[in-house]
């Protein structure tokens, strides 16, 4: 055992060393793969739109449509039943490999992932391709790390800089998926992850933008921030998107439990096919990932009631495609229902703005992050995302302060970040994974934060669970071997070993123990505070 842990240590310290080459080899396989998506999708839906608005409806092309839609289905079945992995948003499947509790074949993820999305979205399921954008990336880093032979701690570096080549990719925003990654899949600053993983965006982004010729998904053209005291406006708007994104995580949840009741997941992804067949005749705009709807709000292209009505109508259809397990993203949905929530918004406050500058592009953007915001719990990734989206650093300030209310709001009600929320019902329906084939040793860090239970306290009272070790400590930039006695404080990295399967139980340790604060008082029995 001393030996792999010696070797474990040691590759993992070279391993770093080359980091930042390597995410950006990753970001070149990561961003054809989501290029290849994105110009797959849209070829499907321009051809989807033809079809659609070539002629009235007769019962010849009905009859097509539903062949078309039917197929689809079938194909994206076959998809699911040669690899479950490939359903459903991708994210929670990711992170929960990261965490060691599942095991993902990157051969079949990556083919089966990138068909059945096109798929599902093309024929025009309302879902986004980010999050399925995300897996493929990371499937992308789980590749190369096979290829390099890298071990368990490696090859998690490389998918999570693969994750966020992936939605930059998806977004051609590299800075939004390096926080991305940084913010919802790790939750902690790491110099390791935050270097090699803008490698892998930055290089992403290349290969989308200079190789594929594809831009931004959405283009916003602002050309005004809103006036530091016209911000009373925006106040509430930063409440209300909060208490809306915990209400479409719980109503997410809710019909996931419905859906649940139906035990066969061929019959659930069933539903939103069928939904298509009314939903392309009557309310067509509805259809799709929803990138268009987004500008056309911004533009002040619905009316206020037909705002309202789309919104309902894209709420209840999108939430019935994200919650069947058809592959498909959750999260251009909830950048939809945040434009819709702040344009209605704007048309009921903009009798009390004074002055002839319209501000509806603002609002939008504003309602957009704090969704995004309050469902996903990752602020600083949303602020970044829109700003990378209009290409300007004039609302960053506004965007701030909304995404910061939403997410405070969200915490006041006691909401669940979205992504959790389906990690965690992941981890129920798979039950408790077998921890044979997780043996493989792997090197975890955390930060220890000021103000949390380990800032002052010595490691012997750590309580770490059975066969996981510290075994290294950094301090003011120097690193010592630590043993029961070595103190750490508020800044310090600490370095630790464990099996793979141990490593949820250790990481959920590290966060109560490292990075919660406690304030000040006693740490530990006979231990003040220092």
């Amino acid at each position: 055992m001393i030996g792999e842990t010696d070797r474990t240590i040691r590759r993992t310290r070279d391993f770093r060393l080359w980091i930042v080459v390597e995410g950006a080899l990753v970001g070149i396989p990561a961003g054809f793969v989501v290029s290849l998506l994105r110009l797959g999708m849209g070829r499907l839906e321009k051809r989807r739109e033809a079809f659609i608005g070539n002629g009235a409806w007769t019962p010849e092309k009905f009859t097509v449509w539903t062949m078309i839609v039917l197929a689809a289905f079938f194909l994206v079945c076959l998809i699911v039943w040669i690899q479950p992995a490939a359903g459903a948003s991708g994210i929670p499947q990711l992170k929960a490999e990261l965490q060691g509790k599942m095991e993902e074949p990157w051969p079949t993820t990556l083919a089966g992932r990138l068909v059945g999305t096109m798929t599902a979205i093309g024929t025009g399921l309302s879902m986004g391709n980010e999050g399925p954008s995300v897996q493929l990336g990371a499937m992308c880093g789980k590749m190369i790390s096979r290829m390099m032979q890298r071990m368990g701690t490696e090859e998690k570096l490389l998918m999570t800089c693969g994750a966020g080549a992936g939605l930059a990719s998806a977004f051609s925003a590299p800075f939004a998926g390096t926080m991305f990654a940084l913010e919802d899949l790790h939750s902690n600053l790491s110099k390791e992850i935050l270097a090699s993983t803008m490698a892998a965006s930055i290089t992403a982004s290349l290969v989308t933008v200079n190789i594929f010729g594809l831009r931004p998904v959405v283009s916003l053209n602002v050309q005004s921030a809103v006036p530091v005291h016209y911000y009373w406006f925006l106040l509430p708007l930063g409440v209300l998107t909060g208490a809306a994104g915990v209400g479409f995580n719980r109503v997410t949840d809710f019909l996931q439990t419905q859906y649940g009741r139906i035990h066969n997941k061929y019959l659930r992804m069933l539903i939103p096919f069928l939904l298509l067949l009314p939903v392309a005749v009557f309310v067509p705009d509805i259809m799709g990932a929803g990138y268009h709807s987004i500008e056309s709000i911004a533009a002040g292209g619905m009316a206020f009631r037909v705002l309202i009505v789309f919104a309902l109508l894209k709420f209840c259809f999108a939430l019935s495609c994200t919650t069947s397990g058809t592959p498909g993203g959750i999260f251009l949905p909830i950048l939809v229902m945040g434009a819709a929530f702040g344009g209605g918004y704007y048309a009921l406050v903009d009798g009390w703005i004074p002055g002839d500058q319209p501000y509806l592009a603002n609002f939008v953007l504003c309602g957009m992050v704090g969704y995004f915001a309050a469902s996903i719990r990752a602020p600083l990734t949303g602020v970044i995302l829109i700003t990378e989206m209009t290409g300007n650093f004039q609302n960053f300030l506004s965007l701030s302060v909304v995404a910061l209310l939403a997410v405070f709001t969200a915490q006041m009600l006691k909401g669940v970040p979205i992504y959790e929320q389906l990690l965690n019902r992941l981890l129920v329906s798979q039950g408790e994974t077998p921890k044979q084939y997780r043996r493989r040793k792997v090197l975890t860090e955390t930060d220890v934060h000021m103000g949390s239970y380990m800032d002052g306290t010595d490691i012997a009272h750590m309580e770490l669970p059975r066969g996981c070790l510290v075994v290294s400590v950094l301090h003011n930039g120097i690193e010592a071997v630590p043993d029961g006695s070595t103190r750490v404080y508020a800044g310090d990295k600490m370095s630790l070993i464990c099996n793979e399967a141990d490593l949820l139980e250790v990481n959920e340790t590290l966060e109560r123990l490292c990075r919660t604060y406690e304030g000040a008082g006693p740490k530990a029995p006979g231990e003040d505070k220092k």
